[in-house]
């Protein structure tokens, strides 16, 4: 599963063949979007269930700049 902001594929040129392969897509937009509490909320729950899961469920965070390059990524 890949939570991503909707302009990400246009920073990142390599975006589908690097990030989206063989996932399932969730697409958001936390500057414009309103409710932006409730994307916090939901990655919590995901990373609180990760945290809980009888197998190890890997969850990668990854910052973009608006030029498409990676300003970070951790796991967490």
């Amino acid at each position: 599963m890949l939570l991503a902001t909707d302009c990400a594929a246009y920073a990142c040129g390599e975006f589908h063949e690097r990030f989206l392969r063989d996932k399932a897509l969730a697409i958001a937009c936390p500057k414009l979007d309103d409710g932006q509490e409730q994307y916090l909320e939901k990655l919590a729950i995901a990373k609180a269930a990760a945290e809980r899961a009888e197998r190890r469920v890997p969850v990668k965070a990854i910052v973009l700049s608006v030029e498409g390059e990676v300003l970070a990524e951790e796991w967490v």
